[in-house]
């Protein structure tokens, strides 16, 4: 994984911490539920996020959160329960006469 993936995950995490714990509490990462993750999603489409940002959000959550799973700090990992958005991928240009000449 590259430094500005990392940094990006990174990012994501904490933006949700801020999203859904109260400063200088702390984190019980047990008590996070699959609506917490949706809520903090449409919040950044609130936001004016793209897109294709909310679904990297969403992405360094998942890894994160089987991460804990695996470490055993949670008993299931709730955001597997969480639909990835749908991203619109632009449709292919069809070959033009010359380019196929």
């Amino acid at each position: 994984m590259s430094e500005k993936t990392c940094q990006a995950y990174a990012t994501d995490i904490r933006n949700f911490c801020t999203f859904r714990f109260v400063e200088n509490e702390k984190i019980e990462w047990k008590q996070v539920r699959s609506l917490d993750l949706i809520g903090f999603l449409e919040d950044q489409c609130n936001r004016g996020k793209r897109l294709s940002s909310v679904a990297r959000s969403l992405s360094s959550l998942r890894s994160f959160f089987k991460f804990l799973h695996q470490e055993r700090e949670i008993d299931r990992d709730v955001s597997q329960s969480v639909e990835r958005p749908r991203l619109r991928r632009p449709l292919p240009h069809p070959l033009s006469k010359d380019d196929v000449t």
